[in-house]
């Protein structure tokens, strides 16, 4: 069984990024599947998916079936833009 590590001192969350394609060479599926498994053992993290594809809108219904309530999509963005946010 896991156990997830300490949390971050400020008690905010710390946070997840994946910045790429949703299709069949992409597996955003396990992504969000162990981020199920992670939230499960009470890390408090914030994800964020920027990207686009195929499996784009099949990933946000496995989040909202997961109800992985700390995750959220967004359209892809330039590389330049992320580094923003």
């Amino acid at each position: 069984k896991y156990t997830a590590p300490e949390p971050v001192k400020s008690g905010a969350p710390f946070l997840i990024v994946y910045a790429g394609g949703y299709g069949n060479a992409h597996d955003v599926n396990t992504i969000l599947k162990a981020s199920k498994l992670l939230s499960d053992c009470g890390l408090h993290f914030k994800m964020e998916l920027y990207g686009d594809g195929v499996k784009f809108e099949s990933c946000r219904a496995l989040a909202e079936n997961l109800i992985l309530n700390n995750v959220y999509f967004f359209k892809s963005v330039e590389k330049s833009e992320l580094a923003s946010r």
